[in-house]
């Protein structure tokens, strides 16, 4: 617990302790008096431990609200022990290490200056244009990335209109059936040809697909292991390639199965020389299992090994130094 907030707690518990003892052994308040500033005290507490000291645990404030002077007592024992065990077990350093690891990996992605001011100009008109002028952008929506397509679309759901919301709903419904449509053709065309640039294709066409944020999570997860199956039938064709190798980790990954993901990478081991990406997949692994002692340990030997980071990673790599 920080010295400022402890500081706080105590001061809030002691004042709460005071009032408390002087109603109810001397009588030199009255109720009312005793109650207005016992829940100015509560409130106190609260605000500070949920807006300031961003207190997740939760804490049952209800127990020092109806229990003046010795709530108030309960709440901060509890709180400090808290933090003692959490501190005493490291749970606070890897804690604050998840937080900025989440925080890294969704800053990784390089800008894109006229994506961004595209979403910004769409997202204006569909929040401040009238229907008309919604509808036209929906219908006129020419954005190449698809994920940029489905957030505005799925912003366009929210709107007031009826029938701004029924074009949004329509446009989204045509892009999944695109998707199918082509699945399909690419699938009865690799049946009929065989060819693995067709099969590339339909891999292509997954990974879009899977990261276009159409899909609910139900039918990701099916797509995902249909998917999964068709690189796992076709691996012999690419040769244990490397790339498709870092998909099926990938997908594993999403699909939570980890005994799958160990097997992958210690075949990225065996059949290639040690590369950042096989290492960095691998504190991925420990990083969705909530090992965070061994994330730590891998960026160590990417340094030790003094493998070439790319330097979108590198500040992911120096914190868990």
């Amino acid at each position: 617990m920080r010295v400022f907030e402890f500081i706080i707690y105590l001061i809030l518990t002691i004042l709460d302790t005071m009032i408390s003892i002087n109603y109810f052994f001397f009588r030199n308040i009255a109720f009312s008096t005793l109650v207005v500033l016992h829940i100015v005290f509560v409130c106190i507490l609260f605000i500070l431990s949920k807006k300031v000291f961003k207190d997740s645990k939760a804490l049952p404030f209800y127990i020092a609200l109806f229990l003046p002077g010795i709530g108030m007592i309960f709440i901060t024992t509890i709180n400090i022990m808290l933090e003692s065990y959490a501190k005493k077990n490291g749970l606070i350093k890897e804690y604050e290490k998840y937080v900025h690891y989440k925080n890294e990996l969704e800053n990784i992605k390089k800008i894109n200056i006229n994506k961004e001011l595209n979403l910004l100009s769409m997202y204006d008109k569909l929040k401040y244009s009238p229907s008309s002028e919604k509808k036209e952008a929906i219908i006129e929506l020419i954005d190449n990335d698809m994920e940029i397509k489905v957030y505005i679309l799925r912003t366009a759901l929210l709107d007031e209109d009826p029938e701004v919301v029924h074009y949004a709903a329509s446009t989204l419904n045509l892009f999944e059936q695109e998707y199918e449509r082509n699945l399909f053709i690419l699938k009865q065309k690799y049946i009929q040809s065989n060819e693995v640039n067709t099969l590339v294709e339909i891999i292509e066409l997954y990974d879009s697909y899977i990261n276009s944020g159409l899909l609910d999570d139900e039918s990701l997860k099916i797509y995902l292991k249909e998917y999964l199956n068709l690189l796992e039938d076709n691996i012999d064709r690419f040769n244990d390639n490397y790339e498709i190798l870092l998909k099926m980790i990938d997908i594993n990954i999403k699909l939570s199965k980890f005994d799958d993901c160990f097997y992958l990478i210690k075949r990225l081991f065996e059949n290639f020389s040690p590369k950042f990406e096989t290492y960095f997949y691998l504190m991925k692994i420990y990083y969705n299992l909530k090992n965070y002692k061994m994330v730590s340990n891998i960026a160590k030997k990417i340094r030790e090994l003094e493998i070439k980071i790319p330097e979108k990673y590198e500040g992911i790599i120096n914190y868990w130094l």
